[in-house]
């Protein structure tokens, strides 16, 4: 489903406000980007998640994890992009997480989806270098509520997937 994009929106509301500009999607210098990381595979197919970080002399740093909107079965992770570089700048581990709309797999597989992605990161913390004691996870619209969604289920058996990492 296409329904809602970056340049669908874009192109709808520049009619109203043709001063605006879809942000610039240009790489910042000192952001390291890890593109498509396989953080799952469900259902014969790989689902990704992007990271990113700034060199903080090997500390750990707080984990900030976004989650795009889209009416649950529309956008991707990359609607995150602008948000995850800027907070990279001011030393968050950012992570922007592709999970399945509801086209593809009906509810709740969207929330399994991301607390797998959730599982996968505290697997990879020594990696990554991220502190697990200061994680946040936020989301723009659809994304906002499943980001709340994932905070109010914790250890909620009817929301735990049997999946990848479920020792974590």
């Amino acid at each position: 489903d296409t329904s809602f994009t970056i340049n669908s929106a874009y192109e709808k509301e520049k009619k109203s406000f043709p001063f605006i500009e879809i942000a610039n999607n240009d790489s910042i210098e000192g952001v390291n980007v890890d593109n498509n990381l396989v953080y799952s595979k469900t259902n014969g197919r790989d689902l990704h998640l992007d990271v990113y970080s700034i060199e903080i002399n090997n500390l750990k740093s707080p984990l900030v994890i976004l989650i795009h909107g889209g009416g649950w079965r529309s956008g991707d992770r990359h609607q995150q992009s602008e948000l995850a570089k800027a907070l990279a700048l001011r030393g968050y581990i950012t992570v922007t997480v592709e999970y399945r709309l509801s086209p593809e797999a009906k509810y709740p597989a969207a929330i399994f989806d991301l607390k797998t992605a959730v599982r996968f990161l505290k697997n990879n913390s020594e990696k990554l270098n991220i502190d697990t004691n200061k994680v946040a996870i936020l989301g723009c619209s659809s994304g906002g509520h499943l980001a709340s969604f994932i905070g109010v289920t914790n250890q909620l058996k009817s929301f735990e997937s049997e999946g990848e990492y479920s020792n974590n």
